[in-house]
């Protein structure tokens, strides 16, 4: 599959990164221990409501498999889905 199809043109690569290593707004360290941009998988069940607001921003073809796929991949091989979805995430405070 080619890198960035399927996606809006104004969203490849565009979405925002959270300082590594901080919460997002609070300036204090993150909870140590777990790494978000290392490959992960997460439930179905959050992977479709990911999923959902991903359709909502436009990525029209996203489905639950394909957010887990992006988790399962290290950070520098994610699209915006995956980034996305990681950083949905860790500031939700969600843990394996």
């Amino acid at each position: 599959m080619v890198a960035g199809a399927g996606e809006p043109q104004a969203a490849r690569g565009t979405l925002p990164h959270s300082q590594a290593g901080r919460h997002a707004g609070t300036g204090e360290p993150a909870e140590q221990g777990f790494d978000f941009a290392g490959p992960f998988e997460v439930d179905l069940g959050r992977a479709a409501i990911i999923a959902e607001v991903l359709r909502d921003y436009g990525y029209l073809l996203c489905t639950a498999d394909m957010v887990t796929a992006e988790l399962a991949k290290p950070d520098r091989e994610r699209t915006s889905i995956g980034r996305f979805a990681a950083d949905a995430l860790e500031k939700a405070g969600w843990r394996p």
